[in-house]
């Protein structure tokens, strides 16, 4: 390892990913890689053997099924059928509440459901509390659902699964539709090529891996320490600090920036601009085609 000051630098660092620009592809499997190694590193009974050769294999090496594969292939729409993956990601989710569980009437819903699934007449309990809940939000269940701001996410799949009636009118279903999308998707917007270069300037992937690295070692690194390892020639501050009190000031905020990028959460919202991006190169692609198509009509 090289040194700076008192602390060593790994013999790794940097990797070529940290200073180049990405492509919101290559941040979502950046992202994604990261926020799957810090699950497994919170493994209570690993050993640190175990876990540098973990953060070797994902960090280092890449060796972690590439979750960009599942773009592939894909056509992005901005509404589409709930998929299977969805469907029992939800139900899950639901399962898995500790509010649904300790339910008194948890017990009795699903066996009226297996029972619809199966054909089989409800008695009166099933039928009541199957009416009960029919109408009652899946993600009730989730204290968060009550603020008005909140819609609800699911972990790496994109959208926010609801039920259209197409009992209605057009335009009733619009106007609803139209205060979902206020309420969630414009705040949501996809992730502006301005937010990655600011990802990319500060250092975020490279600050992730280096106190992964630190901590793995048993290191405490001072943030000082670790600026000017990532800075070493820190460009001049603009309100004309002391390099050391400019340093600490920027350490701080690219600090808080990876702790809020890098994790599961984002991965989600990386999803979708990767599924808008893809959806509008195709629109370009087939206006592309049709224009060529329209001038050779008209030879």
């Amino acid at each position: 390892m090289a040194k700076t000051n008192q602390i060593e630098v790994p013999s790794w660092y940097p990797l070529p990913v940290y200073n180049r620009e990405l492509t919101p592809e290559e941040w979502l499997h950046e992202i994604f890689k990261r926020s799957e190694l810090n699950n497994t590193l919170a493994y209570p009974f690993l050993t640190q053997q175990e876990s540098l050769e973990i953060f070797n294999a994902v960090i280092l090496k890449d060796e972690i099924p590439d979750i960009r594969s599942i773009l592939q292939g894909k056509h992005g729409q901005p509404i589409r059928d709930l998929s299977i993956a969805e469907s029992l990601y939800i139900t899950e989710l639901i399962k898995q509440d500790k509010s649904y569980r300790d339910n008194p009437d948890t017990i009795i819903l699903e066996s009226a459901i297996k029972a619809r699934v199966g054909n089989i007449p409800l008695t009166n309990e099933q039928r009541d509390v199957f009416g009960k809940y029919h109408d009652i939000p899946w993600h009730s269940f989730r204290a968060e659902s009550n603020n008005h701001r909140w819609y609800p996410r699911i972990p790496y799949l994109i959208g926010a699964p609801v039920t259209i009636n197409a009992f209605y009118f057009k335009t009733d279903i619009l106007s609803e539709l139209r205060k979902l999308l206020t309420r969630w998707i414009t705040p949501k917007r996809a992730i502006s090529k301005k937010v990655f270069s600011t990802w990319t300037e500060k250092k975020i992937l490279a600050i992730f891996d280096l106190r992964i690295w630190y901590k793995l070692y048993g290191i405490t690194i001072p943030k000082i320490e670790l600026a000017r390892i990532l800075w070493p020639n820190p460009p001049p501050s603009k309100k004309k600090k002391h390099t050391t009190v400019y340093l600490e000031d920027y350490i701080d905020m690219a600090i808080d920036l990876s702790d809020k990028n890098i994790h599961q959460g984002n991965v989600s919202m990386l999803f979708q601009t990767c599924e808008s991006r893809k959806y509008l190169q195709e629109k370009q692609e087939n206006l592309k085609k049709s224009i060529k198509n329209n001038k050779m009509k008209q030879e």
